[in-house]
């Protein structure tokens, strides 16, 4: 989750007896719950490297800040009431996204189907026409197979790194530009099984396990020459 909502007041009011330090760790306590989309978990070790606390005055507000604010659930892990209401919406948000486009395109396609219906020769004269792209539809086919390859590869991230990233612009446009650079689907597949192996179960780098960091058009230039010729862990492409 790249994006939430931060209401000032209401922040003020809950954090007003904390100093500066302890503000400062629970903003970023948020901000790695956030962006994990996962609750925190109940080692504070684990807690002082996402919250980058290092010596012995920062990580005693760490502790504050974790016993207010994230208390241990039944289940092992710290929880925040405010993430996970902020999440539950963004998920609510982005199945009611999508359900109004499936809608659309099912109105779209019902309409077709109608007018096909009732100009029969008219759809059989439109699609003889359609047989040879021309230069827009290919065009438009271009971007939509990108697209498509967008999708496939933010799939296989969710996949290695145990993530929920959604199919929406913020994490799909970090994809398509590096595809649109030349980059092939196996090799951002293989960043991505580089990169899980490397980081996965480091609290600190396993943050950046998501598309913004990945597919920067610097960094992924870096991880991309990282790689070796026929790795044993390369993914096979599939159609």
């Amino acid at each position: 989750m790249n994006f939430y909502k931060h209401f000032i007041g209401d922040y003020q009011r809950d954090t007003m007896h904390l100093t500066m330090m302890q503000d400062g760790a629970y903003r970023r306590l948020l901000d790695a719950c956030y962006a994990t989309e996962r609750v925190l978990p109940a080692d504070t070790d684990d807690c002082y490297r996402l919250a980058r606390a290092f010596s012995k005055d920062e990580r005693e507000a760490t502790d504050e800040v974790l016993r207010e604010f994230f208390p241990v659930g039944l289940d092992g892990s710290r929880h925040n009431k405010r993430t996970e209401k902020e999440l539950a919406n963004a998920t609510a948000y982005a199945g009611a996204q999508s359900m109004r486009a499936h809608k659309r395109w099912q109105m779209q396609a019902d309409m077709q189907a109608h007018d096909q219906a009732q100009c029969p020769e008219d759809a059989s004269h439109s699609h003889s026409h359609s047989q040879t792209p021309q230069p827009d539809s290919t065009a438009k086919n271009d971007k939509n197979n990108v697209g498509q390859d967008a999708r496939r590869v933010l799939a296989f991230l969710n996949e290695k790194a145990g993530r929920r990233y959604r199919e929406n612009r913020v994490n799909l446009d970090f994809i398509k530009a590096r595809l649109k650079d030349g980059a092939t689907v196996t090799e951002c597949r293989q960043v991505i099984v580089k990169k899980c192996r490397e980081w996965k179960g480091d609290a600190k780098m396993e943050l950046y396990l998501r598309p913004a960091t990945l597919f920067n058009r610097t960094k992924f230039a870096q991880y991309q020459g990282e790689l070796v010729a026929a790795p044993e862990d390369a993914p096979r492409e599939t159609s």
